[in-house]
């Protein structure tokens, strides 16, 4: 068991309408079963029954700033410290999950969200992370340091709407899936995703979605295929006006 807290306050500026913000929490995770006691000999990994939870506290605090009647920017700083961090560990025979001792993981999210005319908007999103293992002085595994998110959408009909997304994921050290080599370099990945939704009554809504555009091959993390091309298609139908 644990207990943990988290606030949240923001404030608005008279005058200007900028927008302060921040939060400031804790973090409990015990270890799941798996880890605890799955093993997968083949790949000479094993569980560790002996693993404690991990515990964190983190804070962030920013902005956001309209710019005239169709452009929204912002920023936001965060930080989170952590105990008993468990991270897959390896060793000369075999490999598992330990408790790192110490570990911090921070940085700094932006946005510029722009609405172009009344039926086309578009946002942009980065974030860049730094984390540290601060026992073995190492990055922490499967942490990307940059990523960058771009939506456009595009309203053409007053029931139809059309959404793309780009999301690139910068390289971040990893493990091989057989554990032979310790760390090695994912050199990321970028995706292209579509979307449609068409209201077709008060209680019908047909859609459809494109996952992964130009079968990007990945792998997150390294030794694990990520998906490839994908086509979904559907209707959302409700019996009361209003809900889904």
């Amino acid at each position: 068991g644990a207990t943990t807290f988290r606030g949240a306050p923001s404030y608005i500026l008279p005058g200007t309408e900028t927008r302060l913000k921040g939060s400031v929490g804790t973090g409990f995770k015990p270890p799941t079963l798996s880890q605890l006691y799955q093993d997968y000999p083949g790949f000479r990994f094993f569980g560790n029954p002996n693993l404690r939870p991990e515990e964190s506290f983190g804070f962030d605090g920013g902005f956001e700033q309209p710019l005239g009647e169709r452009v929204l920017v912002g920023a936001t700083y965060f930080e989170t410290d952590f105990r008993n961090l468990i991270q897959t560990a390896y060793f000369p025979t075999y490999s598992t999950n330990v408790n790192v001792g110490r570990a911090v993981a921070y940085g700094a999210e932006s946005f510029v969200s722009v609405k172009l005319t009344d039926s086309l908007s578009a946002r942009v999103d980065y974030t860049n992370t730094s984390t540290k293992d601060e026992v073995a002085n190492q990055e922490l595994l499967r942490r990307p340091r940059h990523k960058v998110s771009l939506t456009g959408i595009w309203t053409p009909l007053p029931n139809l709407t059309l959404t793309g997304t780009l999301i690139s994921i910068g390289s971040f050290v990893d493990g091989n899936r057989d554990f032979s080599i310790t760390r090695l370099k994912n050199p990321g990945f970028t995706l292209v995703n579509l979307s449609a939704n068409y209201v077709w009554s008060e209680t019908t809504t047909l859609f459809a979605r494109i996952d992964n555009l130009f079968d990007q091959r990945y792998q997150n993390p390294t030794g694990f295929l990520g998906p490839g091309l994908a086509v979904y298609g559907g209707a959302w139908a409700s019996l009361f006006t209003g809900s889904r």
